[in-house]
């Protein structure tokens, strides 16, 4: 389970009424959400709604009957109607003990005055029973009328362990190519050089490292660093937020700056895991001032 999780399973303690869970990994989400439901809330019924599929319902417990999605309930109207009945106590297939609801993408839906007001009706006038709405959506445009009923969580992309543990996985089946299908041409690495592919990987969501290590071992029999880069760079700028470059100087390249070129160096060590272990804090930058063509930008080029 995520972190971030750990703040979704406190706002349930809460009795938070509105959550919106801010991810594009909505599989990875609505899974630990419902560890959470196993662990601390057995007797709530877990729903997951979406505009395509209607309103089907997950089980938590084993043995638990999995029924197909209600493709009635893909209008809103007819799902807060749903929703509300569950509230009064007039549905006869939902638990008395309550429900969660998760509603994907309901942020495209969030134009229609409609919406807005059935999640006021719900939860502004009926208190009967504790019915948590969780949305899941890739961004967080919660309208500006229901902005205050919600609590906005992000669902952080996964850290360096998650990464680690998904290499491995990867790596492994390459060392077991070798050793039991004694297919030579796959190039394994040690466990001390993995962590080169993982810093490559962070930043990237569970599946898009998860098909991008496969092509690797596909296409070069390795995990070949060039080609991970190259495609984590087209997947930052398809976000049109960030541009992404490779440092294309090296020090050697940098005239003087005898005394910055070793604080670079000592710095560089701060970004390792080792680094990280002895309790050392993450570097926050570095301010640069100096006239024109001493080398500022030549420096943060590096």
């Amino acid at each position: 389970m995520r972190d971030s999780m750990k703040e979704v399973q406190m706002l349930l303690r809460a009795r938070c009424e509105c959550i919106w869970i801010n991810t594009y990994e909505e599989a990875d989400a609505i899974r630990d959400l419902r560890e959470i439901i196993q662990k601390e809330h057995k007797n709530m019924k877990f729903f997951v709604w979406s505009n395509t599929e209607g309103l089907k319902s997950f089980p938590v417990t084993k043995g638990e009957k999995v029924e197909p999605p209600n493709a009635k309930l893909r209008e809103i109207p007819a799902l807060f109607a749903s929703i509300r009945a569950n509230f009064d106590g007039t549905s006869e297939d939902q638990s008395s003990t309550g429900a969660i609801y998760v509603l994907r993408d309901l942020h495209n839906l969030m134009s229609d005055p409609r919406t807005r007001r059935c999640i006021r009706d719900i939860k502004e006038y009926q208190n009967n029973k504790y019915i948590p709405i969780v949305v899941i959506a890739p961004v967080a445009e919660v309208h500006e009328e229901i902005s205050r009923l919600f609590k906005v969580v992000d669902y952080e992309l996964p850290n360096r362990a998650l990464i680690r543990n998904l290499v491995t996985v990867h790596n492994n089946r390459m060392i077991d190519a070798v050793q039991k299908k004694n297919k030579t041409e796959y190039k394994p690495f040690a466990d001390k050089d993995l962590d080169v592919i993982v810093n490559a990987c962070i930043g990237l969501t569970i599946k898009e490292i998860d098909a991008l290590l496969f092509q690797s071992i596909i296409k070069y029999k390795t995990f070949n660093l060039d080609y991970i880069l190259a495609d984590k760079i087209e997947a930052v700028k398809k976000s049109g937020m960030l541009d992404y470059r490779q440092p294309s100087v090296t020090l050697d390249s940098i005239g003087g700056h005898a005394v910055l070129k070793d604080y670079l160096l000592e710095v560089k060590e701060q970004f390792t895991p080792e680094a990280r272990e002895f309790g050392l804090e993450m570097p926050k930058g570095i301010l640069m001032l100096g006239i024109a063509g001493c080398g500022k930008v030549l420096t943060f080029k590096y």
